[in-house]
């Protein structure tokens, strides 16, 4: 598969946007490639550069250090998985920080979807919970416009999650199905994946809406949500 990296940057740098809310940005994710990608979207944006970034970690500690010393606004984005421990527990630590009028932002990113996991999350009251299967320049967007306007929010898939039903039988989906559903839960367009599995658009969009159907769901987003809960894909 060929993607275009350039693209893809400038899309994240526009998304971005860092001018309109005068925050510095940490990184704290265990995953380094993903947080140097990261970072290295945070350092490419035009209105501020470097000057956005406040660093980059991959352990709890760390990052609590830094964080120390901070007397301006801050945004810290959190994937789960930390060198020396969790997302979660770093977030405790970050609003014993914050209940001292600390001005801290922060995006919680999941990999483990599942109730028990999500409802951990949410009680850790981050200002946006994402998942990192699906985690697309939309939903960006939407998670900075919440840190922005100073309110919260939930990606729709982690609510479908914690809100939605078991279903009574296990659905039959067949092989081409599970394969566009992967597809689907890693937040791709109908014509993105005719591209991948080298099909129409109009075939795709036809597996998606039979996959709807059979799932028992009212769009793409829920029909995700379902695959991840009950483990039609992994």
């Amino acid at each position: 598969m060929r993607i275009d990296a350039n693209q893809h940057i400038a899309d994240l740098s526009d998304l971005i946007s860092l001018e309109a809310w005068n925050h510095k940005v940490l990184v704290a994710c265990g995953h380094k490639p993903l947080a140097m990608s990261l970072a290295t979207c945070i350092a490419l944006e035009n209105t501020g550069g470097t000057n956005h970034l406040l660093g980059v970690c991959t352990t709890a500690s760390d990052t609590l250090e830094l964080l120390e010393g901070q007397s301006g606004s801050v945004l810290v984005m959190i994937s789960e998985v930390l060198d020396d421990s969790s997302g979660l527990e770093l977030l405790a630590g970050i609003q014993q920080q914050a209940a001292q009028g600390r001005a801290i932002r922060t995006i919680l990113t999941l990999e483990v979807l599942n109730r028990q996991v999500i409802k951990q999350a949410v009680r850790c009251k981050p200002n946006v919970l994402l998942c990192q299967r699906g985690f697309q320049p939309k939903v960006i967007r939407h998670a900075l416009e919440a840190i922005v306007n100073n309110s919260a929010y939930i990606d729709p898939l982690l609510l479908h999650i914690l809100t939605g039903d078991s279903p009574s039988e296990v659905p039959d989906l067949s092989e081409r199905e599970i394969d566009v559903l992967e597809l689907v839960c890693e937040g791709l367009s109908n014509r993105e994946i005719g591209r991948r599995l080298h099909i129409a658009d109009v075939t795709a969009r036809q597996h998606v809406q039979a996959i709807i159907h059979k799932l028992h769901v009212r769009n793409r987003t829920a029909s995700a949500a379902e695959a991840i809960r009950t483990h039609l894909v992994d």
